[in-house]
């Protein structure tokens, strides 16, 4: 998944100005969305999948941006077990993960990332 969200949007490699953030099962991405601001860009495509009544519980979160525990609660409203980014997971969210048990990556790249919770749940 990181081979295909890493590279970024058309509009972002334009601009370098966006963040991006999508919701995946699997190698899929389900639904995808893009803003000058990380939470409006998580807001949006947790909007379309709840709009489009999607089972969220089996899914997980690819972000560009950092991870603040604003959008890490925001992620464990939907029932969403786990969250990765390109950029990095404050102190307080990776506290946060590890007392829900939420999967928590940050750094994600196409051969490596930074596991902070949930690395015997991540294959």
């Amino acid at each position: 998944m990181a081979k295909k969200f890493i590279p970024g949007s058309e509009n972002f490699r334009s601009t370098g100005a966006l963040h991006s953030v999508a919701l995946c099962s699997g190698s899929d991405i389900l639904f995808y969305s893009e803003d000058l601001s990380r939470h409006r860009a998580l807001d949006k495509t947790l909007g379309k999948a709840l709009l489009a009544g999607a089972e969220m519980s089996n899914c997980y979160v690819m972000t560009s941006g950092r991870i603040p525990i604003d959008v890490l609660r925001k992620v464990l409203t939907c029932g969403i077990p786990a969250i990765c980014s390109r950029s990095a997971p404050s102190y307080s969210t990776i506290l946060l993960a590890r007392e829900t048990n939420t999967i928590l990556c940050g750094f994600v790249r196409e051969h490596r990332m930074n596991i902070y919770n949930g690395k015997e749940r991540v294959l």
